[in-house]
């Protein structure tokens, strides 16, 4: 078991790599865009992301770990999860861009969960055989000239 978690985090980690190194690219040509931090609803329920969680500290692991634990969503294999992407302007306004033209989401692990352009989040099926078990996660990535911010959620994937 805590190998399949070690590989499931080593091939997460390396495309988040990929995806980060695109997006570094990306950051390159909107030089001056304020960082931006976005916050991430799934089905009403608030949720703390890669980007929330990498900047908060512990006391100790037990505790880091049911931190992160709480914001695992879980989702059935029947089941999907409608995300929910805010993003806070300089002025302080809160604006819901989960259906932005600057929005962009992207399933690490196609194989277990795929999301819609529109942040809708299912089970990865393959010709209406069932494939999706186990542990994913959704990048989301918000790039204007003014703003650009990123988070990651997790998914646990159970029958």
């Amino acid at each position: 078991m805590k190998m399949r978690i070690l590989l499931h985090a080593v091939l997460t980690g390396l495309l988040v790599s990929l995806s980060f190194a695109a997006l570094a690219q990306e950051d390159n040509k909107t030089d001056g865009a304020q960082k931006a931090a976005l916050w991430i609803q799934a089905n009403g329920r608030s949720i703390l992301g890669e980007a929330d969680l990498q900047n908060m500290r512990f006391p100790d692991q037990a505790i880091a770990q049911a931190v992160f634990e709480q914001n695992v969503i879980k989702i059935k294999q029947d089941e999907k999860v409608q995300l929910k992407v805010e993003i806070i302007e300089p002025d302080g306004d809160i604006l819901d861009v989960t259906n932005d033209a600057a929005i962009a989401y992207q399933a690490l692990s196609p194989w277990t969960l795929t999301v819609s352009d529109s942040g809708l989040v299912a089970p990865a099926t393959d010709a209406g055989m069932r494939v999706g078990i186990g542990d994913a996660s959704v990048l989301i990535a918000f790039d204007t000239p003014a703003m650009a911010g990123w988070n990651k959620v997790f998914f646990k994937v159970v029958r």
